[in-house]
């Protein structure tokens, strides 16, 4: 096991490293995380895995120009991590150049004002033992639902705690430490006939007082489970669609990605050339926010050490802002907006602004249609916007739910789909980092029988 190393030390060795960059006239980032994780799963009340790990590592990026490299090591001692560099740096003098290649601009970097709450010491002080309770309360709770859940494929209780320091050869020094947990039940249904339905639910929060009882996170994930038996097929035809938060929260996913500066640059999303035009109904306002107290996503800084800020993706209908990082932003002659995954473009708090419709009203509005709770599979074109994907769900007439549905798929295009909005819930809960109410499309091909 690579022996850990206290936070503690991370600014020494990073100015070693630092250092040794500028003896190479080169400039680098260097980032140092670690972390502590669990996770405890039981099966029909029997501990059936538990799963630790403590993972850190340094992982450096070195700009010789507009040339870039990057490396990661779990050794993190001064000697191994110069070495790195030293390695990196040769590699720098052979690959090719690009101009969008380079550190943020000094004046974006993070200078330490943000304070998010974001770690609570009790979510690390959760052991095996209570972290088995807890997860054992949650399956019970599923059990006692409905006497038709009879089977379980599982109830989990998970932790995470980390820290990151990140720094740089343009002065940035930023940490940033974190707390998550998260319990959920994935209860099965039985039918008379032996036929079995499943389901799930979930809480997670950055505290673990903000955890909802896993009890009744299981009688919802039992509840949900029952509530699927005796599902069909549904005649194929065009209806109206409303999607359930927890579906709707994956359309803003889909939607971001078509909005990121990355696929832009490329050219492969549908939504490159619409910044400033209407690509929604008037009734449709999405945010990011990354600086939102205990947020599930929240960060202060990005992963290339830019502040991040709150910003209106989608302005009453209208595209607003690319998220980019710095080297999407380059390529389309713009500053990054915070939005480095350190990979790519990445959301933070992405939701949806609450709608004025209660889920009644919404449903009433349908009238007759589907009613979306889930997706089942992949069928999405970024290109192009068009989009076709299995669903859970209701069948829904007069404003009132008749009977599940499976073995269902709803298909359109993602423009018209979000131009097509025409109800915006009341009901947005901050669950999962990408969030949204409950959204009523007018029309959408359902294909079934």
């Amino acid at each position: 096991m690579t022996e850990f190393v206290p936070p503690a030390t991370w600014h020494d060795l990073a100015a070693a490293v630092l250092a040794a960059a500028k003896s190479h006239k080169v400039e680098a980032e260097v980032r140092f995380r670690t972390s502590d994780q669990l996770v405890v799963k039981v099966r029909k009340g029997k501990l059936e895995e538990i799963r630790q790990s403590t993972p850190s590592g340094a992982s450096l990026r070195v700009f010789d120009g507009k040339r870039c490299v990057s490396g990661s090591t779990s050794h993190m001692d001064k000697d191994r991590l110069v070495s790195l560099l030293d390695e990196l740096c040769s590699c720098a003098k052979v690959v090719d150049e690009d101009d969008a290649n380079g550190l943020p601009e000094a004046e974006q970097l993070y200078s330490g004002e943000a304070e998010l709450d974001l770690y609570d010491p009790n979510v690390e002080g959760v052991g095996v033992d209570k972290a088995r309770d807890l997860a054992l309360a949650c399956e019970e709770g599923a059990f006692s639902a409905d006497a038709r859940v009879t089977q379980s494929e599982g109830a989990s209780l998970s932790t995470s705690t980390g820290t990151t320091f990140l720094c740089n050869s343009r002065g940035l020094e930023a940490t940033a430490r974190g707390s998550f947990v998260s319990v959920q039940a994935q209860p099965v249904a039985e039918d008379d006939k032996g036929n079995k339905y499943s389901d799930g639910w979930w809480s997670s929060a950055r505290y673990l007082s903000d955890l909802e009882d896993p009890a009744l996170v299981g009688k919802e994930a039992g509840l949900r489970a029952a509530a699927q038996i005796g599902a069909d097929k549904v005649a194929t035809g065009r209806f109206p669609v409303l999607f359930a938060p927890e579906a709707a929260s994956g359309l803003q996913e889909l939607l971001f990605q078509c909005i990121s500066g990355t696929a832009v640059y490329r050219n492969s999303t549908f939504l490159a050339g619409k910044e400033n035009t209407p690509i929604a109904a008037p009734i449709l306002t999405l945010i990011d926010d990354p600086l939102k107290a205990r947020g599930l996503a929240s960060a202060a800084f990005d992963a290339e050490g830019v502040a991040t800020s709150r910003r209106t993706l989608v302005d009453q209908g209208v595209l607003k802002l690319y998220p980019c990082d710095c080297f999407a932003a380059r390529r389309l002659g713009r500053k990054s907006t915070g939005h480095s995954g350190g990979g790519g473009v990445t959301s933070y708090n992405l939701y949806v602004l609450n709608g004025d419709k209660s889920p009644a009203e919404l449903l009433s509005a349908l009238d007759t249609g589907l009613l979306v709770t889930s997706f089942i599979g992949f069928g999405f074109n970024q290109a192009t916007g068009d989009f076709s994907r299995g669903i859970r769900g209701f069948w829904v007439e007069k404003g009132k739910r008749i009977r599940p549905v499976q073995e269902v798929t709803v298909s359109s295009n993602l423009g018209a789909m979000l131009t097509n909005i025409v109800g915006v819930g009341n009901d947005l809960h901050f669950r999962s980092g990408t969030d949204s109410p409950s959204l009523l499309v007018r029309e959408m091909s359902i294909s079934g029988s």
